[in-house]
């Protein structure tokens, strides 16, 4: 379990995190409050390797609406390096916004779905695999928990 000091957000509010430059996210660490009814995260960053990152980036529109499903995927040879969010205590949920960066001189290949990683209520704790760089976010919200369930998209970089 992560400190409270650890996380880069908080319970009910808007945050923006970006990894530095030429580096993208790599892991993701996740806890729910039952009192707050969200999610607090802590996010990883690591360098591409052999500068596979480009500083060419784009934030994405915002990828679902409140209480709905995110499915959302970079462009092509395109790699996530950022999260902006805000939560709404009506709906008891969040938007989602996601910064995507180019990769150079690699392509994407074998990408593969995670199974869920967490339950409703519970932590999720996703560390991508190495040798391979996160394409996607994917969630559904529940109602009775006020909760979502995640599970992420990795592909492996080849030359």
């Amino acid at each position: 379990m992560a400190c409270a000091d650890d996380f880069n957000t908080d319970y009910d509010e808007t945050f923006t995190f970006e990894c530095p430059a030429r580096q993208m996210l790599s892991s993701i660490f996740s806890t729910h409050s039952n009192y707050y009814e969200d999610r607090r995260f802590k996010f990883g960053c690591t360098s591409a390797p052999n500068d596979a990152l480009s500083t060419t980036c784009r934030w994405s529109n915002w990828v679902n609406q409140f209480e709905r499903s995110i499915d959302y995927i970079c462009p092509p040879e395109w790699a996530l390096t950022g999260v902006y969010s805000y939560h709404s205590r009506i709906n008891e949920d969040r938007r989602m916004n996601f910064k995507c960066c180019q990769i150079n001189a690699y392509k994407l290949a074998d990408c593969e779905m995670t199974p869920y990683l967490n339950d409703f209520d519970d932590d999720m704790n996703y560390r991508v695999p190495q040798g391979q760089v996160l394409v996607g976010w994917f969630s559904f919200h529940d109602d009775f928990t006020e909760d979502r369930r995640h599970k992420m998209m990795a592909c492996s970089l080849r030359q």
